[in-house]
């Protein structure tokens, strides 16, 4: 099994273990959320980073097991970022800004 690696700063996981444990469901709408395979519940996301390539990685962790992974978007090409200012204090510097 692959090792996690974990930012123990932010408690966040940049590099998951390919687990496959997390599905990724749509809704009927323009949502959509992560199943645990394992148990079949819903997954909380417990922390996201957007790294300097743009992908998107959601920190998922299963209420009813434990289970902890991480899932990121894949690429193409990023012009912009776009957040909201309510979001400020909440975002933070990680070790891969620069990588």
């Amino acid at each position: 099994m692959k090792k996690i690696e974990l930012n123990e700063a932010l408690g966040l996981l940049h590099h998951g273990k390919c687990s496959g444990i997390f599905i990724p469901r749509e809704t009927d709408t323009d949502y959509i959320y992560f199943w645990c395979r394992k148990c079949m519940a819903r997954a909380d996301i417990v922390g996201v980073l957007i790294d300097n390539s743009g992908r998107i990685i959601f920190n998922l962790k299963c209420p009813k097991c434990g289970e902890l992974d991480a899932l990121k978007t894949v690429v193409k090409s990023l012009n912009q970022v776009h957040l909201s200012p309510k979001l400020a204090p909440r975002i933070k510097r990680h070790e891969w800004d620069n990588a």
